[in-house]
């Protein structure tokens, strides 16, 4: 036994330096990756972003409903619209009347009535070089709303001091426009009644949307 350890503590004792180390090897193939580890805590919210532009408007639609629980028209729409014009040639270049070939007088009428009996009303008259206009906002009661009147004052051809004017009104027998001058004037009583051809004429009767109609239906 004592034989032994000398042995080994005269290997020991007698081993020389180490040398250098030798060059590294070849890297080995990379193992299998690791299990995910937990999700990190969540980042801190980011500043909010500028509002966006605005959308259109909608569309809305408004239903009324009478007492059965059914579906009825609007209180006040408008109910009947009529946009009549009409180019006449009724004043000769001397200022008698007659045909010329030139259409020198522009008759212009626009009628709105309304469910509740209003009316919207407006008209132009152009006579050769002179022009009037009338009309406004007419509540049911007025005779304006009643016969759909309205008055462009024109006095041509100039026959006196005094001047005249065309009327405009819608009687049961549709649009017309009718000149007055009392004083003599050449084409007081001229009646003008327009048709289908001057007219462009829509009723809406249950305010639910236009439908485009001939003038004889509108007055029946």
């Amino acid at each position: 036994m004592k034989t032994v350890l000398c042995a080994v503590v005269l290997l020991v004792a007698c081993e020389g330096p180490r040398g250098p180390a030798g060059e590294m090897g070849e890297r080995g193939e990379p193992g299998p990756a690791g299990d995910a580890g937990p999700p990190g805590s969540p980042g801190a919210d980011g500043e909010d972003g500028q509002d966006g532009a605005d959308g259109e408007d909608g569309v809305t639609t408004v239903v009324h409903v009478d007492e059965d629980g059914g579906a009825a028209p609007p209180p006040y729409f408008p109910r009947v619209s009529i946009g009549c014009s009409a180019a006449l040639d009724i004043v000769l270049g001397d200022g008698s009347p007659g045909q010329d070939g030139i259409d020198e007088t522009l008759l212009i009428y626009n009628v709105i009535g309304y469910s509740n009996g209003d009316a919207a009303i407006d008209c132009t008259a152009e006579a050769g070089p002179d022009m009037g206009s009338g009309g406004g906002y007419f509540a049911d009661s007025t005779n304006a709303a009643l016969t759909g009147s309205c008055i462009a004052t024109t006095d041509y051809p100039p026959a006196d001091t005094q001047s005249g004017y065309w009327l405009f009104a819608t009687p049961a027998t549709g649009p017309r426009a009718t000149y007055t001058d009392t004083s003599a004037h050449p084409l007081n009583g001229d009646i003008y009644e327009y048709d289908d051809a001057d007219c462009i004429v829509r009723v809406n009767e249950d305010g639910a949307g236009w439908t485009q109609v001939q003038l004889g239906d509108a007055f029946d």
